[in-house]
C-alpha cells in the first residue's frame, strides 16, 4: 500500500502521520515504540522490540560521563562493603 502524506513541523521535529489503514495493517497504535533508520534516501519505520530499546538506552547511558562516574562510585562503595 502506498499513500502520500505531507510533512509537518511540530516544535523542532518533522512529523509524518500514519494513516489508519497502514497502522492497522502493521499493528501500530499510539504509544508504540518504533525505530527509525535512514538508508539510501529512504526512511524506514519498524516496531522496536524491547532488546533494541534496552541497547539504545545502554548506549545513551554509556556515553554520559556523569552516569559513568556515578556507576564507578557505586562499584567502589560495593567493593568497600564487600571487603568489610
Amino acid at each position: 500500500m502506498a499513500l502520500t502524506r505531507t510533512i509537518r513541523r511540530i516544535g523542532g521535529s518533522l512529523v509524518v502521520t500514519i494513516p489508519p489503514e497502514i497502522a492497522q495493517e502493521t499493528g501500530l497504535e499510539e504509544g508504540t515504540a518504533v525505530t527509525l533508520r535512514s538508508r539510501s534516501g529512504r526512511i524506514e519505520v519498524e516496531r522496536s522490540d524491547r532488546a533494541e530499546q534496552l541497547k539504545a538506552e545502554a548506549a545513551r547511558l554509556a556515553a554520559n560521563p556523569e552516569y559513568l562516574a556515578e556507576v564507578r562510585a557505586i562499584q567502589k562503595e560495593m567493593e568497600d562493603i564487600r571487603a568489610w
